[in-house]
């Protein structure tokens, strides 16, 4: 597979405090990649510094083909009478130089396809949480991205849709080869959705597939951080450690 992430020496520097060092590592298309680390270990700015939100760095950062990007908390002003249908159609308004309409049958494809077509002439500010996910994850799509990056997509959405998130996710990865960096707190989740797994706090401390990454890593890399406690219940009982 080809490489469509590629990060040498990435270092950041937010001020006089130096939030990434040193960090090196590279995805193959198609992966699914679980980022996890502490609270204040350098995630939001690994990803800010992929979609160019950061350009101050020191290393190389090499990114092929579009991004989608799927924020924690999505911009949504409840107030503003925005239907579902613009509010995912919104990225192809963006690419025309005139104000032309989109092309619908798009749209309606996607939401189809993340299960919101029955409520496509809703507003926006009337979803619950797990459906204005879903339609975010629809409008990151729209512009058919090479590569997905979620952040803590989880937040705020109950066991039942977050499973429902996850598997129509992992759907559109393998029907696309699209290719998902996921910044998460549950261990758990990571190991049991994603291809790969990342543990980052201001450097890489490990990187691999999920399954060649050993308990004992993990559980010696999160000894003194909550977010062990967070995700421990389940990998433990599945690696009964």
């Amino acid at each position: 597979m080809n490489e469509c992430v590629k990060v040498e020496n990435l270092s950041v520097w937010l001020g006089e405090v130096e939030v990434l060092k040193n960090v090196s590592f590279s995805v193959k298309c198609g992966e699914f990649v679980g980022i996890i680390g502490p609270n204040g270990a350098g995630k939001s700015t690994l990803v800010k510094t992929l979609i160019g939100e950061i350009s101050e760095f020191e290393g190389n950062v090499q990114v092929k083909g579009k991004i989608g990007y799927l924020p924690q908390h999505p911009t949504v002003n409840r107030e503003v009478p925005v239907g579902v249908r613009t509010y995912v159609a919104m990225p192809l308004y963006a690419k025309k130089r005139r104000l032309e309409p989109p092309d619908w049958s798009k749209v309606e494809l996607i939401l189809e396809k993340v299960g919101l077509s029955a409520v496509e002439g809703r507003l926006i500010g009337a979803l619950s949480g797990g459906e204005l996910q879903r339609a975010s994850l629809a409008r990151a799509l729209i512009a058919e991205p090479d590569l997905l990056i979620l952040d803590e997509p989880e937040a705020g959405v109950d066991q039942m849709g977050r499973a429902r998130f996850y598997d129509l996710l992992d759907d559109l990865r393998k029907e696309r080869n699209l290719t998902v960096l996921m910044v998460s707190h549950d261990i758990g989740l990571v190991f049991e959705r994603c291809t790969t797994v990342m543990c980052l706090n201001k450097t890489l401390h490990c990187h691999g597939p999920t399954e060649k990454i050993s308990p004992e890593e993990i559980k010696s890399f999160f000894a003194d951080f909550d977010l062990w406690i967070r995700g421990r219940s389940h990998y433990e009982k599945e690696h009964r450690i």
